[in-house]
């Protein structure tokens, strides 16, 4: 059953493209954001985004006396109900997880909504702290977090919903949807909300199938010039700051994220920032550490180049998606990788990923029509041959 993700966020500049790009690496079809008033380049993002992916959004003012988050989910809610099957609404801090062996959720969505009595499905968090670090770093927040609660930490109890969208009536609050079909656990279990604290929160955390990873404070400075400017989007209850840092800020377990899930998500940031090269002609500026950092990590290596034969690799740390390009007078010739080089991938990498061993070229050429070799991954360029001129 295809997905379509819908939030409301304020100046997630910082935060999007990851969100987006994951959720797009384990198989989400669509989104709808709600874009609350952001100051930042988070409109800017969010267009280009709009024509990389199958990503729709628009502008949503506060309304007086009222948080926002309610008002835009019903809303959207109301809006675009009717053009999907499975809805999620969740916050650009937390990620649905596939848990187990699975890398994309299609194939869980499809078992636990097998059944059409099943209308709703309860999904618990599972807070990450900020595994003891006090500066933003270069990378993904699925790589840098892999610490987090155990599954008894109260704040585990909230959960977020995915739902049939046509059988939804209303949202009751931001974590629960009103239906009048079957509400069910990630386990396929009845939901049982949470005796003392009410409906958003169950009885008891399940992380069986799927979970969802709140990346809830992320490092000191990312919380302190992040999260807490921008105040709560729910509720107009002020927040003691300092005390929710402490307070979320909980390293007991460690889980580290699939191989394949982030080197997935690298790929399509690749295939973003490759895209918004030829869209603007450039990379903008809110993609260029993210083009840096995937520079600083590029490899390659020719092993034999003569006058009849071509071999070389290629290889990121964070994506390898390469072609061999060879120009000549009149042609251009793109050749992808063809055979594989896992002594390559057990050097750079330092682990044996059977998946990106594809990574070697080896093909026969004629070097006096040869103009130029390089190879690329759409944005970053190895020339690796440019004939002399005469």
């Amino acid at each position: 059953m295809k997905l379509c993700i819908a939030t409301m966020m304020k100046n997630e500049s910082d935060s999007l493209i990851e969100w987006v790009c994951y959720h797009l690496a384990i198989g989400i079809d669509s989104f709808i954001v709600a874009n609350n008033e952001s100051s930042d380049s988070t409109k800017d993002i969010l267009k280009l985004l709009s024509d990389f992916c199958n990503l729709e959004f628009f502008d949503f003012e506060t309304p007086k006396s009222s948080k926002p988050q309610l008002p835009a989910f019903n809303y959207m809610l109301n809006k675009y109900k009717h053009n999907h099957d499975l809805m999620a609404f969740i916050d650009a801090d937390e990620f649905l997880c596939p848990m187990d062996e699975h890398e994309e959720i299609a194939p869980l969505l499809d078992n636990l909504f097998l059944h059409d009595d099943v209308g709703a499905l309860a999904i618990n968090w599972c807070n990450y702290g900020s595994s003891n670090a006090i500066f933003k770093e270069p990378g993904l927040a699925i790589e840098r977090f892999s610490q987090h609660s155990l599954n008894n930490f109260l704040p585990n109890h909230h959960y977020k919903t995915i739902f049939r969208a046509k059988d939804a009536i209303r949202f009751i609050n931001p974590h629960h949807i009103e239906t009048n079909k079957k509400y069910i656990s990630s386990d396929g279990s009845e939901l049982i909300n949470h005796p003392n604290l009410g409906i958003g929160l169950s009885k008891d955390v399940k992380w069986e199938n799927i979970r969802i990873n709140h990346y809830v404070i992320k490092s000191l400075q990312e919380y302190f010039v992040g999260k807490s400017l921008r105040g709560n989007a729910s509720t107009q209850k002020p927040v003691d700051r300092k005390s929710y840092f402490l307070s979320y800020d909980r390293n007991e377990a460690k889980t580290l994220a699939k191989n394949a899930i982030i080197h997935n998500t690298y790929l399509k940031i690749s295939e973003l920032i490759a895209f918004s090269k030829i869209k603007l002609g450039s990379t903008p500026i809110y993609l260029q550490e993210l083009e840096s950092y995937f520079i600083a990590n590029s490899f390659f290596h020719i092993d034999i180049l003569n006058e009849k034969i071509i071999s070389c690799w290629a290889i990121n740390k964070l994506a390898s998606k390469y072609e061999l390009v060879i120009c000549s007078e009149n042609s251009e010739n793109k050749l992808q990788p063809n055979f594989n080089r896992p002594d390559v991938v057990k050097a750079i990498l330092g682990t044996k990923e059977n998946y990106r061993d594809l990574c070697g070229f080896s093909y026969r050429i004629d070097r006096e029509k040869i103009k130029t070799i390089k190879l690329t991954n759409g944005f970053i360029e190895h020339v690796i041959y440019e004939r002399e001129h005469s």
